[in-house]
């Protein structure tokens, strides 16, 4: 009890001080030295009051030497140390030091303050003074000039040249002293300075006003005002007799808020700017907000900025509504029309996430929203997601960037460090466009590629881009890969594809195809169970526009269309079990060339048709098709079969081989291998003087031929070759079949005549109405239907029986 009766005495020796009456009002030039004056709310001892020496002058004591001891609510009286000529540790001193400071005051202090000189005002329970005052506590330290102590109101205020620094509970000396907790390897505190700071011990909270700014390690916060909430360790808290809160013990920060302009800055590489920012720090995570401009706001939205430690210039963007850093768990949020930017492209959504992890200094990242040591692992965008890089456009519900440390490699608008991207994954309602030029602000282009899908992945390190599609019941609208290339000012698509699956191998130049695959443009369709395109770099005036293919800097190769292959154009079918296209650039000067996967300059050159091929043609206008040199007679359609063919579009030559078979309704012409040669078109005026003429004869028919034959808009039919086993079978005009068989066949267009040699060894047959006849060579006129046999003297030979059915058409 000696502690009470000695302030039982300094009540005695400064009588009432802090209930007083008015009569102190007439005592001045009292003078006294090594004063100790209590000061109580009620009766819970507040605060003791040291001086060395001073002086009264009314209802106020000038003191020399001042030290305000604030005590602990749960202090024990007896226990409380004398406190003149405390001599506190300085600013930024090591933890080892503190703690031995706090080591005998733990247990009854809050904080104490010194100053050189102090005024205490009994009457308005006050005590000020403007020199320069040194407070320190178990959570926060600080150095400030002026002062003012406000006992009713349980505050302190420091009025100018604040610098403060501040304990998190884990290095907080409450927690390490009072609780018994191990002393941390890293001592964690944070710095700051303002213009004015206000401890409020009732509410647990200090208020830093005007230019603040909050230092931790790296990360660094500037604000107009910060507010800085306690923690109240394990003591409850208290009532005084008048009802007001005295407060508990105090342990370590719990958070901080930061209002007006608030800027955050990680190191020199980040920064970031918001009206408000809420750190919380038991759970390690930052809030950044904005005010709407009805109440205020000073920015549209949250703003982060990735700086170039090289040149020190802005190097990527991130504005959004709101952002979230949950540092203990490496985990940012930003939500509300989210926006990455930087000068390789944009990514916008309506929520992205960021997954971290610790790291080394020299594998840290420069990561928007991340802080120092930190690297970032993978992206996730959700919402509305919209990435424009350079001419191609992404849009999906949902997009995940993953990374890898890597020395060289793409970086992002959200990494800019060691780590670079490796893999992008999009998810449901996938559709990329690809440009020749980015829409200005307010105009809208055509975009020359369109795709969509339900998923697609490009893994940058392999440079692979698949798209797939979720598995659905196949029916009348089953679910497809879709891709449209070359759009008109209509918007109407000039070649569209659909597929199962999209794998495109850019490293290699090459595209698969596959599943259910459909090509379509204004020449055609195609149909497969898989299409391979083969690219090749190609100069900037020399690239296609290939479907599939969006960097611009490619051109068309060759296609292969294997399984199930089906061509069909305005004038023929084709069947295949594979199909080859190959494609040449330049051929045609000055021709923009639209066709079959792509448009540009490239044009098709060579078609190669493999296994079972089965053609159709048809003549439905004076103009080319794919496979005209095998067009129909006008009165039907024509068919072909071979198991392989190699037709030249340019030169317009076509070769078959293998079991090759031509008919229609009246002609069937066989043989093991058939060349059709074309030569350059003449243009004459269709035949119109005779009624009863072919309507697709042309004038001067022993030098032109009909136009139904012609094998492009440049080329027409001069002759077709035919070797091995050649068997020509004639429906003639009584409705009888008649057959010419040999061992070669030679049809001039310009003659209008067929020709069928035999080896030496061998005799050339026809048959028909039962005969037999055996010759050298066979003439077969065409306009008057009319087989004709020669042969050297001798040889001819004649039977009067035909002992084999002539063959069907």
């Amino acid at each position: 009890m000696k502690k009470f009766f000695t302030f039982l005495a300094c009540a005695l020796i400064l009588p009432t001080l802090f209930g007083a009456g008015e009569n102190l009002d007439t005592l001045k030039g009292l003078s006294f030295a090594n004063a100790k004056i209590p000061v109580y709310q009620g009766r819970q001892l507040q605060m003791v009051i040291y001086a060395d020496h001073g002086k009264r002058n009314g209802t106020v004591l000038n003191g020399d030497g001042i030290v305000l001891d604030i005590i602990r609510p749960d202090a024990d009286v007896d226990k409380i140390g004398d406190g003149w000529k405390t001599q506190t540790y300085k600013l930024g001193a090591p933890l080892d030091e503190i703690l031995a400071f706090w080591k005998n005051r733990i247990f009854y202090s809050e904080g104490a303050m010194t100053t050189r000189r102090g005024d205490v005002d009994q009457k308005t329970r006050r005590c000020y003074g403007g020199e320069r005052v040194y407070f320190r506590s178990p959570t926060i330290d600080l150095n400030g000039i002026g002062f003012v102590a406000d006992f009713n109101r349980h505050t302190i205020q420091v009025n100018s040249d604040i610098d403060v620094v501040m304990r998190p509970a884990s290095s907080d000396v409450n927690t390490i002293l009072r609780n018994g907790a191990e002393v941390p390897k890293e001592y964690n505190f944070m710095t700051a300075t303002g213009d004015t700071l206000l401890i409020d011990n009732s509410k647990h909270q200090i208020l830093l006003i005007g230019d603040a700014h909050v230092r931790e390690k790296d990360t660094t916060l500037d604000g107009e005002r910060m507010t800085i909430f306690l923690g109240r360790g394990d003591s409850k808290e208290k009532k005084s007799d008048d009802g007001s809160t005295i407060g508990g013990a105090q342990s370590g920060i719990r958070y901080i808020l930061a209002d007006g302009n608030v800027k955050m800055a990680d190191g020199e590489n980040q920064k970031a700017y918001a009206d408000h920012l809420h750190y919380d720090l038991e759970r390690n995570k930052i809030s950044l907000t904005i005010d709407p401009p009805e109440k205020g706001g000073s920015l549209d939205q949250i703003k982060l900025i990735s700086i170039d430690p090289e040149t020190g210039k802005e190097e990527g963007t991130l504005t959004a509504d709101h952002a979230e850093f949950y540092r203990s768990r490496n985990y940012v949020l930003f939500t509300g029309h989210v926006r990455a930017k930087d000068k390789n492209g944009t990514i916008d959504c309506e929520k992205l996430e960021l997954f971290l992890s610790s790291a080394t200094k020299e594998e840290s990242d420069r990561i928007i929203g991340g802080g120092v040591g930190q690297k970032i692992e993978r992206a996730v965008a959700i919402g509305s997601v919209h990435m424009v890089d350079g001419k191609d456009v992404l849009d999906c519900s949902k997009m995940t960037l993953y990374f890898q440390r890597k020395e060289e490699g793409r970086t992002t608008p959200l990494s800019k460090g060691a780590s670079k991207l490796s893999k992008v994954v999009c998810d449901d309602q996938v559709v990329g466009m690809v440009y020749d030029e980015l829409p200005a602000p307010g105009k809208t282009v055509t975009a020359t590629q369109k795709m969509f899908s339900d998923h697609l992945v490009h893994d940058l390190l392999t440079n692979v881009i698949t798209l797939t599609v979720d598995s659905a019941a196949r029916g009348d609208n089953p679910k497809r890969i879709r891709l449209y290339s070359g759009f008109d000012a209509s918007g109407k698509a000039e070649s569209s594809l659909t597929a199962d699956r999209v794998d495109y191998f850019r490293d290699r130049d090459y595209i698969l195809f596959s599943g259910n695959v459909r090509v379509e443009d204004k020449s055609g369709t195609l149909d497969s169970d898989k299409l391979e395109l083969y690219l090749q770099p190609a100069k900037k005036g020399d690239s296609d526009r290939v479907i599939g293919e969006s960097s611009g800097s490619r051109k068309l190769d060759r296609a292969v269309a294997i399984g199930h292959v089906k061509t069909v154009d305005e004038k023929s079918m084709l069947e295949s079990d594979k199909l080859t296209m190959y494609f040449t650039t330049g051929k045609r000067k000055n021709q923009q060339v639209s066709g079959l996967f792509h448009s540009g300059k490239s044009e098709l050159s060579v078609i190669v048709a493999e296994g079972h091929v089965v053609g159709t043609t048809s003549d439905s206008s004076d103009q080319s098709s794919m496979f005209g040199a095998l067009g129909s007679d006008g009165r039907s359609d024509r068919r072909f079969f071979s198991d392989y063919m190699k037709s030249e579009v340019v030169t317009n030559n076509t070769e078959l081989h293998g079991n090759v078979v031509v008919r229609d309704d009246a002609t069937k012409l066989s043989c093991q291998d058939m060349f059709i040669v074309g030569k350059p078109k003449q243009e004459v005026a269709a035949r119109t003087d005779d009624p009863d003429a072919d309507p697709f004869e042309l004038v001067n028919s022993e030098s032109y031929a009909p136009s139904r034959v012609m094998l492009s808009g440049d080329r027409e039919l001069e002759k077709i070759i035919c070797e091995k086993d050649v068997v020509i079978v004639s429906r003639q005009n009584d409705g009888k079949r008649v057959c010419a068989e040999g061992d070669h066949g030679l049809y001039l267009v310009a003659a209008k005549s067929f020709v069928i040699t035999c080896d030496s060894d061998k005799y050339c047959r026809i048959r028909g109405d039962g005969r037999l006849q055996k010759c050298d060579k066979i003439h077969y006129a065409l306009d008057r239907e009319l087989f004709t046999g020669e042969s050297r003297p001798g040889r001819i030979q004649y039977s009067e029986v035909d002992p084999e059915p002539i063959p069907e058409l």
